[in-house]
C-alpha cells in the first residue's frame, strides 16, 4: 500500500525511484567517513515518491529522518554551516528597524546577526550546540528548543521576555527539506507570525541542476523532502498565507565546476551529444564564461519563498 504524501493526505502518490540503504551507508562512510547505519533503523531501502496534488517529492519510511548525532557529526565540516548564504541576503534586504524576527533552525547564527545588525534585535531557534558561539551577541537571543516547544512556552516568556510571539517576520533556511513530516513545522512557523507578517522558507530547488545529481545530502537521513515552486505555491491552499515571491539563486561561484560535472555526468549517461559542451575545450570556454558574470543566467542550488500571513 503505498504511502500517504506528508503535506496532502488526499492526494494520489507515484513511487519514483527506490534506493538501498546498504548502498546509501557504505557511499556515507566512503565520501564523509560518517557511519548512518543506525539512521536507517534496520530499514533495508528507501522510497521516493511524488505526491500528485503538490509536485513535493517524498522520501520513506519517515523514521530514516536525520537524528541530532548525524548534524552534529556533520557540522564538523567547516562547510556545512556557511556564514554568507545568497538567501541571508535576500531576506536580510525584507527587513527593516524594529521588526521582530525569529530564525527558526539558525544554525551557527551567521543570519540571526546580519537580522539583529538590520532590526535592532533576533531571535534564532537551532538545537545544535554550536549555538553557544552566538549567544552573547548583542542582539541577539539563541534558544535551544524546537519550535513546537518555544510557541508553547510563549504566555510565560510573554511577561519577562521581549522575544516573545508573534513575530513580524519568522525565517527558515534549509530546514524544511529535513522534516519528513513538515506540516506541523508548518503550522507552528504560520503561529509565529502576526497577521500580516512574513515568512520565508529557503530549501534547495528540487527543480533545478541538483535534480541530474546524485547527491548524498539531497537524500535520506540527511534531506527527507524535495522542494519545488509547485510544492511552494501548493502551500496557499492548506495554510493562511499567500505566496508574494520566488526568488531563485544564481549558480553560485562554488558549484560552478559541481554544476558542469554533474551536466557532463548527465548528458554522457543519455548518450546525448550536449555532453560535448561540459567537456574537453568547450568545458574549458564554457566554465570561464560562468566564473566571469554568466553563472547569474543559470540557477544554482536554493530558492527562497517568501509568503505574507493571512488570518
Amino acid at each position: 500500500m503505498p504511502p500517504t504524501s506528508p503535506i496532502d493526505p488526499f492526494s494520489k502518490v507515484r513511487l519514483l525511484r527506490t534506493y538501498s540503504t546498504e548502498q546509501l551507508a557504505r557511499e556515507w562512510r566512503d565520501y564523509f567517513q560518517i557511519d548512518v547505519t543506525e539512521e536507517f533503523r534496520d530499514c533495508p531501502e528507501i522510497r521516493k515518491y511524488l505526491c500528485e496534488n503538490s509536485g513535493l517529492a517524498f522520501f520513506t519510511p519517515p523514521q530514516a529522518e536525520g537524528s541530532r548525532a548525524l548534524y552534529n557529526a556533520l557540522s564538523a565540516f567547516d562547510w556545512y554551516y556557511m556564514t554568507d548564504k545568497w538567501e541571508y541576503d535576500v531576506a536580510a534586504r525584507l527587513l527593516s528597524p524594529g521588526r521582530r524576527v525569529l530564525e527558526v533552525g539558525c544554525g551557527a547564527g551567521a543570519f540571526v546577526r546580519q537580522a539583529a545588525r538590520r532590526t535592532g534585535s533576533a531571535t534564532g531557534l537551532e538545537i545544535n550546540p554550536r549555538t553557544e558561539e552566538v549567544a552573547g551577541v548583542e542582539g541577539v537571543t539563541i534558544r535551544r528548543q524546537m519550535l513546537a516547544d518555544f510557541l508553547a512556552q510563549a504566555p510565560e516568556r510573554a511577561r519577562d521576555d521581549a522575544a516573545a510571539g508573534p513575530f513580524d517576520v519568522v525565517c527558515s533556511f534549509q530546514v524544511l527539506e529535513h522534516i519528513a513530516q513538515p506540516m506541523d513545522f508548518l503550522r507552528d512557523c504560520v503561529r509565529a507570525v502576526k497577521p500580516g507578517g512574513r515568512l520565508l522558507l529557503g530549501t534547495p530547488n528540487a527543480s533545478g541542476f541538483l535534480r541530474r545529481s546524485h547527491n548524498l545530502l539531497d537524500l535520506p537521513p540527511h534531506h527527507m523532502g524535495h522542494w519545488n515552486a509547485r510544492a511552494f505555491r501548493y502551500l496557499q491552499h492548506i495554510l493562511p498565507v499567500r505566496l508574494d515571491a520566488l526568488h531563485y539563486e544564481p549558480l553560485a561561484p562554488y558549484h560552478v565546476d559541481y554544476y558542469l560535472d554533474t551536466m557532463a555526468a548527465h548528458y554522457t549517461a543519455r548518450k546525448s551529444s550536449r555532453a560535448l559542451l561540459y567537456k574537453g575545450p568547450a568545458r574549458t570556454a564554457f566554465r570561464f564564461l560562468l566564473a566571469n558574470g554568466m553563472r547569474r543566467l543559470f540557477r544554482g542550488q536554493s530558492m527562497l519563498a517568501c509568503y505574507t500571513r493571512t488570518g
